[in-house]
């Protein structure tokens, strides 16, 4: 590899204080101005996603949205987006199921949501003996409390 570790040593050690000041200032002046920059296109990113997401729908989305029965108002992308997310959760798609839950107010408590979880599983049935024969076995489920 041309260069390496001794030769930047080198071309450190035969600068002065003062050129080694003004290549810092330098260098620092180029990295502000690329981070500046990429500031300038992330708030740029933003702004078109705010607008496209309150665009009006286009047609065959708006024909969806009105058979759902949103009004004319509500006809943006992004109710096309609430759809999507919508279809994806009725198509087993489990992060669009969260999403949905966080939408409509129904995320589980344990993850930061607001109410009580959308599906509880409960699986506190005791097992039963095999020492015992069959028509001996009983099992005896306790009442649940889902009043949260």
């Amino acid at each position: 590899m041309p260069g390496g570790r001794g030769k930047i040593d080198e071309y450190n050690k035969s600068l002065t204080p003062e050129q080694r000041a003004a290549r810092a200032k330098e260098l620092s002046a180029a990295g502000n101005a690329a981070q500046a920059k990429r500031r300038r296109q992330i708030k740029d990113i933003k702004t078109i996603a705010k607008i496209v997401n309150n665009a009006p729908a286009g047609a065959d989305l708006k024909e969806a949205l009105k058979r759902l029965g949103i009004e004319n108002e509500n006809l943006t992308n992004a109710a096309g987006i609430v759809l999507a997310v919508y279809q994806a959760a009725l198509n087993g798609d489990m992060k669009a199921v969260e999403k949905w839950e966080s939408y409509v107010g129904q995320a589980d408590k344990s993850k930061g949501g607001s109410a009580a979880p959308f599906v509880q599983i409960v699986c506190d049935l005791p097992r039963p003996t095999y020492d015992a024969p069959p028509d001996a076995i009983v099992v005896e489920a306790e009442e649940v409390d889902n009043s949260g």
